[in-house]
């Protein structure tokens, strides 16, 4: 088997029930779906076995390529920096860049999960 990418659950806050999500995947694996088969399995685990309520994911303004592989995620709510400022700064400040701040909810995820069965 060849590695194709990493994915981690980082920053997990258990007093808030957070976590921020980051994904990297080899550029000739991308567009076969591996970004959401990814996703759905560690925010499947995220939400059920850690606990927690939100997972944001991120992306630099500048990394157009990111920001439309999130926006096509079913389980993606869309630039939601008003709603939790404090989250897009961490990631700003971690990143040093303009970032667009996105976030998995787990009643929303855990539907859609239960649908896609």
């Amino acid at each position: 088997e060849n590695l194709i990418g990493v994915i981690t659950l980082k920053d997990i806050d258990n007093i808030n029930k957070t976590s921020h999500i980051g994904t990297w995947i080899g550029h000739q694996y991308w567009g076969q779906g591996y970004n959401l088969l990814a996703k759905r399995e560690i925010l499947y685990k995220a939400f059920t076995e850690l606990n927690l309520d939100y997972v944001f994911a991120g992306a630099k303004t500048s990394n157009i390529q990111s920001m439309k592989s999130q926006e096509k995620l079913p389980f993606m709510r869309i630039e939601v920096q008003k709603e939790f400022p404090d989250e897009q700064k961490k990631l700003e400040s971690e990143v040093n860049a303009p970032c667009i701040l996105n976030v998995v909810e787990k009643e929303m995820f855990l539907k859609y999960f239960l649908q896609t069965e």
